[in-house]
C-alpha cells in the first residue's frame, strides 16, 4: 500500500500550488517523461542573474574585509563572460573552477553561465590525484586556479593541458609558467574585462539562448564510499533548488496554520560555511538567497568561535551546514545564539542525530532539514519549524514537481513503514554522470534515480533514512543499520562523534564495529559506551567492537565521515 498525504497535507499543498499562485506548476514534456514544472521563477542560472538587476546597490559579498555590491558582481561576471568569448569559448564548452570560497568565485561561476559553458566545481583542497583526475575527466578549455592548485598539478601540464588558458587568482612564480605550455592569465584582466557585451548580454548571444534542459554545472561527488564521479546537472535542476526552500517554508507554515511567509522587507543575511563546490553550497545557500537580495558572508576557514563572532558582527539570520558544524556553534553559543538576528540553522548534508531539533528550537532559533544528494543539485526534501520538531527523524516531503517512492527488496513499492531503497524523478535529477553511460545506466531505475538510501515513509508520505545501502551491515542474517547504532551511541553525553561500519567475521559474515571520540576532557571506556547503547539496541545490533580516540574523525569536504578510511585503518 502507498503511503498517501493526510486530507490536511492535500489541501495545504492544493492550496500552494493552485492556478495563479505562486507555486502554480505545469507539465513539460522531456524525453520519454513528462515532468512537473514551476510556471513562475527561474528556468536557468541566466534567469537567477538577470533577478539581481534591482539590487546593484546592495552589499552582496563579504570575505575578511572585502565586500563586493550586486553591481560589482554583475559587471565582473560579465566582463569575463565577455573575455572567455573573445578566448574561443562556445556554447557547452568546459571551464574549471579551482577555487576556495570567495566573492571571485562566484563571479567565476556566472560568468562561466553568462558565456554559455560548462563549469565544472574542483575542489582546491584536494591531492594531486584528486585534481588530476577531475581535470582529467573535465578536459576545461580554460582553468580558473589558485598557484597552490598549480603546484599541485602535473609540473608538464598533463592535468590541464586542454586548457588554452590558465587564469591565477594570485601571484605565479616564473619556474611554475615557463613549466606549463597553456598561458597564464591574471584574474583581474580575465574579470575585468570590458568589451563588447554581445555574448554575456541577458538579451542577446549565446546567453540568452540558453535552454533550461542544457548542461550547467559539473559536480564532483563527495567520494565517500569510492572513487569521485563527475555529475552533470542542467541549468533548470541548479535553478529548481531556488524553490525549494521557499516551498518547503510555506508548507510548513501552513500546516502550522500560520501564514505563509512573503519576502523579508530587510536584506537577510547567511554565514556561509558549505564549500561552494557542491551542490548544497552554491545551489542550496547562494542561489535562492540572491534571488532576495541577500547578503553572503563567507569565513576563509571554519572556527565556531570566529563564526559566533561573524553572526554577531554581520547581523546574521541564517546558518545552514552539516550537523557536526551545527553542534560546535550550538556548544560555542552555550544555550544562547550570540545575537538577536539568527533566526533559522538548517542541516543536511548528513543525518542528524535525534535531538538537534531540540537542542536549536531550546536556542530560540528555527530548526530545519534538508535531504539530497549531488546528483539531485542538492536539497530535495525537507522539512522546517513546528513540521520538523515534531518529526525531528524525518527528513521530509519533496516539492510537488517531484516524485518519491521507495522500493522494497522484491521489487514492488514498500508499505509505509517498510524499508527499502529511496527513489526519487523530477527536474533536478542530475543529466547523467560525466562520460559515463555504464555508471548513469546503474544509477537509474527506469526514470527514477536510485539514491543508495534505505529509508522507509509514514502513512503521511514523510521520508525516514535508515542507512545508506552500502552501510548496511548483515551480522548472523540480521540486517543492522549504522545510523540507528550511531544514533544510540550518540546520545551517551560523553560521545562527541561516532561512526558504526561493518568488518568481515569469520562466524557472522559482518560484524558492526563502532569508532567513539570523546569528549573534550572526558575519558570514555568501550564497555560504558556497549551497555549504554544496550539501553535502546537489540543485542546483536550492539557492536562488540568500539575503538575509543581523542582525535576528530576524518571528514571530507561536506563534513561527512570518511568511514573508508576507518575500516582500512582496522582491516590492516
Amino acid at each position: 500500500m502507498a503511503a498517501d498525504p493526510s486530507p490536511d497535507l492535500q489541501a495545504v499543498v492544493g492550496g500552494l500550488t493552485r492556478s495563479g499562485s505562486a507555486f502554480e506548476m505545469i507539465e513539460h514534456a522531456s524525453g520519454d517523461q513528462t515532468l512537473r514544472l514551476w510556471r513562475n521563477g527561474p528556468q536557468t542560472l541566466i534567469d537567477v542573474f538577470i533577478a539581481t538587476q534591482p539590487f546593484e546597490e546592495r552589499e552582496f559579498l563579504v570575505l575578511g574585509d572585502e565586500r563586493c555590491s550586486y553591481g560589482r558582481f554583475r559587471n565582473e561576471a560579465q566582463g569575463f563572460a565577455d573575455w572567455l568569448a573573445l578566448r574561443g569559448c562556445a556554447a557547452g564548452d568546459t571551464v574549471a573552477v579551482a577555487l576556495p570560497n570567495s566573492p571571485d568565485w562566484i563571479v567565476a561561476y556566472f560568468g562561466i553561465a553568462l558565456a554559455g559553458c560548462v563549469s565544472a566545481l574542483i575542489n582546491p583542497a584536494g591531492t594531486p590525484t584528486d585534481l588530476s583526475a577531475s581535470l582529467s575527466a573535465a578536459q576545461p578549455r580554460v582553468l580558473i586556479c589558485t598557484s597552490d592548485v598549480l603546484r599541485k598539478c602535473d609540473r608538464e601540464g598533463a592535468n590541464a593541458k586542454s586548457a588554452k588558458f590558465i587564469v591565477v587568482v594570485d601571484k605565479v612564480s616564473e619556474s611554475m609558467s615557463a613549466a606549463l605550455e597553456a598561458p597564464i592569465i591574471a584574474w583581474q584582466d580575465a574579470r575585468g574585462h570590458s568589451g563588447s557585451t554581445t555574448v554575456s548580454s541577458p538579451t542577446g548571444g549565446i546567453a540568452s539562448a540558453t535552454l533550461p534542459d542544457s548542461a550547467a554545472t559539473i559536480f564532483f561527488t563527495a567520494g565517500t564510499t569510492g572513487q569521485s564521479k563527475g555529475v552533470v546537472l542542467s541549468h533548470r535542476a541548479c535553478a529548481y533548488s531556488i524553490f525549494h526552500a521557499g516551498f518547503r517554508n510555506a508548507r510548513s507554515s501552513a500546516l502550522a496554520g500560520q501564514t505563509p511567509p512573503v519576502a523579508a522587507a530587510q536584506q537577510q543575511v547567511l554565514l556561509m560555511v558549505l564549500p561552494l563546490f557542491h551542490t548544497s553550497g552554491i545551489c542550496n545557500a547562494v542561489l535562492p538567497l540572491m534571488m532576495r537580495g541577500g547578503r553572503i558572508v563567507m569565513t576563509p576557514f571554519w572556527s565556531a568561535k570566529s563564526a559566533a563572532r561573524l553572526i554577531r558582527a554581520e547581523s546574521v539570520n541564517l546558518v545552514g551546514s552539516v550537523p557536526v558544524v551545527l553542534e560546535q556553534l550550538l556548544s560555542e553559543f552555550q544555550g544562547a545564539p550570540p545575537a538577536v538576528s539568527l533566526q533559522q540553522m538548517i542541516c543536511g548534508g548528513a543525518p542528524p542525530d535525534r535531538g538537534l531539533a531540540a537542542r536549536v528550537a531550546g536556542a530560540g532559533l528555527i530548526p530545519g532539514q534538508n535531504w539530497g544528494m549531488t546528483e539531485t543539485a542538492g536539497a530535495l526534501l525537507g522539512l522546517i519549524g513546528p513540521e520538523f520538531a515534531g518529526r525531528p527523524e524525518s527528513c521530509g516531503l519533496p516539492s510537488p514537481v517531484h516524485d518519491v517512492r521507495i522500493v522494497a527488496r522484491d521489487g514492488g513499492p514498500a508499505a509505509p513503514g517498510e524499508v527499502g531503497e529511496l527513489q526519487v524523478r523530477g527536474p533536478q535529477v542530475m543529466l547523467g554522470y560525466l562520460d559515463d553511460a555504464v555508471a548513469t545506466e546503474m544509477a537509474f531505475d527506469g526514470e527514477w534515480l536510485r539514491t543508495g538510501d534505505l529509508a522507509y515513509r509514514d502513512t503521511e508520505g514523510y521520508c525516514f533514512i535508515v542507512d545508506r545501502a552500502k552501510d548496511m551491515v548483515i551480522c548472523a542474517g540480521e540486517n543492522v543499520y549504522c545510523l540507528e547504532v550511531e544514533n544510540a551511541i550518540a546520545s551517551h553525553p560523553a560521545v562527541a562523534e561516532v561512526a558504526v561500519f561493518g568488518l568481515p567475521h569469520d562466524v557472522l559474515g559482518e560484524q558492526p564495529v563502532a569508532v567513539v571520540k570523546s569528549a573534550d576532557n572526558v575519558d570514555l571506556d568501550a564497555e560504558d559506551i556497549r551497555r549504554h547503547a544496550a539501553l535502546s539496541l537489540a543485542l546483536f545490533k550492539v557492536p562488540q567492537l568500539v575503538i575509543v580516540t581523542k582525535d576528530p574523525l576524518p571528514r571530507n569536504s561536506m563534513g561527512k565521515v570518511l568511514k573508508r578510511e576507518l575500516r582500512a585503518a582496522l582491516t590492516e
